[in-house]
């Protein structure tokens, strides 16, 4: 693909998202940091955690160094009841300008190295944490392929949370009647993540259940909740290994 038609894609995506946030009012509701902001998410006590390897590949310094950077951004930056959660609009672009470094991305099936690489480990122990917190999820995108195995894997299939800037989000809307925020800990091989509030949040009970696995793909059923309260929270279907065009580089 040309690059004039790479930024003729990246134009249309943007202006597509900027109709969606219009028509959905996103525009008017997205939680947005600032020096208040981030003063109310500092008084914030913790109630919830998720923590999750940082599992050593290629460019894993890298990584790591992404993950420090991007979570920093999205550090106490209070959620008020009814906002959403944008990752990318805390975020901002994973530029080389903005600090960010090349890391393993997955493009069209193939992993490449690119700048701010490795920040999907962040929003999908956000997507899980707010699994768990019972938030609404209002986009949430799988990756494409599911580039693990029992050997390897950080977090359970189905609760992972692909972000790809200009194109797919992940965003959260705050229904917990109270103020949220999130603060991070990035140790070499390990990322924690918490979800602040005033008040104690109740946990929901989250399963990732694989409904069918076939030669070349696997679909996961994510479900929220107990008893006659668990509902689906829909499908999501991970090429594999063996699915034709997926490149393991």
């Amino acid at each position: 693909m040309s690059a004039g038609a790479v930024a003729l894609r990246r134009v249309a995506r943007r202006t597509l998202r900027a109709g969606l946030d219009l028509a959905r009012g996103d525009v008017f509701r997205l939680a947005r940091a600032s020096a208040a902001r981030r003063a109310l998410g500092a008084g914030l006590p913790e109630q919830l955690a998720e923590g999750q390897p940082i599992r050593r590949s290629e460019l894993w310094e890298n990584k790591v160094h992404n993950l420090r950077l991007a979570a920093a951004r999205i550090e106490d930056v209070a959620v008020l009841p009814g906002e959403v959660f944008s990752f990318w609009a805390l975020v901002g672009a994973p530029s080389g300008r903005a600090g960010y470094r090349p890391g393993r991305t997955l493009v069209a099936g193939a992993i490449r190295a690119t700048a701010g690489g490795g920040l999907c480990q962040l929003s999908g122990i956000l997507h899980a944490l707010a699994l768990r917190a019972g938030l609404e999820i209002r986009e949430r995108h799988a990756h494409s392929v599911d580039l693990y195995d029992d050997a390897t894997r950080f977090a359970p299939l189905g609760s992972d949370a692909t972000v790809a800037h200009g194109a797919k989000d992940l965003r959260l809307v705050n229904t917990l009647g109270q103020p949220l925020c999130f603060r991070f800990e990035v140790r070499d091989g390990v990322i924690e993540a918490r979800l602040c509030a005033r008040a104690p949040v109740r946990e929901h009970p989250v399963e990732h259940r694989v409904i069918s696995r076939s030669e070349g793909e696997v679909v996961v059923e994510t479900l929220r909740g107990a008893g006659a309260e668990q509902r689906s929270l829909g499908l999501s279907r991970y090429a594999t290994r063996g699915a034709a065009g997926v490149d393991f580089l």
